[in-house]
């Protein structure tokens, strides 16, 4: 077929066979520590042979995501920065302004001092314009620049920068704010991703301003408690809102109504696809708790990829082990079923098993 001398699926190929030595060992560590590292060690390889396939082809090279842009807010306005002289810009809670200074960056710390990490305080006089002022400045300067706080933006807000995509996303597990405005815009849009689309919005409109005609976009995440689509607010033209599937049952498909986790997430896509002009789905190939556990989707998938076209769905990132990983959970058929029925959500799923199987496994199959 065409997709078989197309450059980017022989890399696949070439990919996969990599996994050669991987299946060889007879043994399997049951420590998780371990378990991490190797995965680690994984992603870096698969990360090298990403970035040698892109050379050879001239494209720029990509780094790691870290989390998808996940917590970009702070990176954009650290409070350990912004906070004394702009306390308006942090979430009022129960009366004073709050943000979790410096702890913010250690996950481990910040998840013990929940209470601390006020979201931001998206009808702030101010506040869109100092994201694009950051934004502006970050653009600016090097990649290779000294600054950890540059670099930790760089990763997490700019990590799609090349293609001129910025996150502005929520913390996670960040208290919302309470202040008269932002509380307004919540109960009047239904939850928690009122205002925080709006200041979205207007950050989004800035952005487009200041590099009139370049295409400029930013993407937010819409993941627990954002995951519901504001009752009448639109997101702007060059705004791409990502949905999360981490929290979904993919034993049952995606739309199962007698699933209430899945049925949120297609009711929310729905919602999202008249709510917004470009829409993503991060998908989840392996557990978002523990990598090592065996998770079994693949009866799943070709039911939730049809849900994706049914939502006009323009991007999806699977997320799941590093291709050299260990084999112990069918990663290689997982990722070689999420790109053919992404490519036709409507093919034939056991033959395409048969297919890979036969030609992974060989005799042994």
């Amino acid at each position: 077929s065409f997709a078989e001398h197309d450059p980017d699926f022989r890399w696949l190929v070439d990919a996969l066979a990599a996994t050669g030595q991987a299946r060889a060992q007879r043994s399997l560590s049951l420590n998780l520590k371990e378990r991490q590292a190797e995965r680690d060690q994984q992603q870096q390889q698969a990360l090298a042979r990403e970035n040698a396939r892109r050379a050879a082809q001239g494209l720029p090279m990509v780094p790691v995501p870290p989390g998808l842009g996940r917590d970009s807010c702070y990176t954009l306005v650290p409070p350990e920065q912004v906070f004394d002289t702009h306390p308006e810009f942090f979430a009022r809670i129960d009366g004073p302004r709050v943000a979790l200074k410096d702890a913010w960056r250690k996950p481990e710390v910040a998840a013990t001092r929940a209470s601390e990490m006020g979201e931001l305080c998206c009808t702030a006089a101010g506040l869109a314009d100092a994201i694009v002022a950051t934004i502006r400045e970050t653009i600016a300067t090097p990649d290779d620049a000294p600054d950890p706080l540059v670099k930790l933006r760089k990763a997490r807000a700019g990590w799609l920068a090349r293609e001129k995509i910025w996150a502005l996303t929520p913390m996670l597990g960040g208290l919302p704010c309470d202040c008269d405005f932002c509380r307004y815009i919540k109960e009047k849009q239904g939850g928690p991703m009122g205002p925080w689309l709006t200041l979205v919005n207007e950050v989004a409109r800035k952005l487009d301003a200041a590099f009139p005609g370049e295409g400029y976009r930013v993407v937010t995440h819409a993941m627990g408690p954002f995951q519901k689509p504001p009752a009448s607010l639109k997101a702007a033209p060059n705004v791409i809102v990502m949905l999360f599937t981490n929290e979904c049952d993919f034993g049952r498909p995606l739309d199962d109504k007698d699933t209430p986790k899945n049925a949120a997430f297609a009711a929310a896509l729905k919602g999202w696809s008249t709510a917004c002009d470009h829409v993503w789905v991060a998908d989840y190939l392996t557990s978002a708790r523990s990598e090592p556990t065996p998770f079994p989707c693949i009866e799943g998938m070709q039911s939730k990829l049809r849900l994706y076209a049914q939502y006009n769905v323009q991007g999806i990132y699977f997320q799941g082990r590093g291709p050299l990983a260990h084999d112990d959970d069918f990663t290689a058929l997982k990722y070689f079923l999420a790109a053919r029925l992404s490519w036709d959500p409507d093919a034939e799923v056991e033959a395409l098993k048969q297919r890979f199987l036969k030609n992974y496994y060989g005799p042994a199959a």
